[in-house]
């Protein structure tokens, strides 16, 4: 039970941090719709990504330039019997992980 209450804490503190951060996405050469998963093929890294139904609504998310911030709450909304900080933690994880893949990059607003 308390690494749970750690873990919602550090995702909620975590989005304090980036949530002003502007999720843009990278060039790809191919996206498609395959039944309930999205493949893509991103231009800097010619390997197949396949993204699960969770990963492809950030995914959309992300193609519109919204803040980190902008993303959890959109994903609270289609979420809405999931807790904040699960959510926060789970968009996190994922924009993580599109970053490692080259699909987007955390840009700083411009002041």
């Amino acid at each position: 039970m308390v690494e749970k209450d750690y873990v919602k804490k550090v995702s909620k503190y975590l989005v304090e941090l980036v949530g002003d951060r502007i999720v843009e996405t990278l060039p790809v050469i191919k996206c498609r719709q395959d039944g309930s998963f999205t493949l893509i093929l991103p231009k800097l890294d010619n390997r197949l990504i396949v993204l699960n139904p969770t990963a492809t609504e950030i995914y959309k998310l992300c193609l519109e330039k919204k803040t980190v911030r902008e993303i959890v709450g959109k994903m609270c909304e289609l979420y809405s019997d999931v807790d904040y900080e699960v959510i926060a933690g789970d968009v996190l994880r994922v924009l993580r992980d599109f970053e490692k893949k080259s699909l987007c990059v955390l840009k700083r607003r411009r002041t």
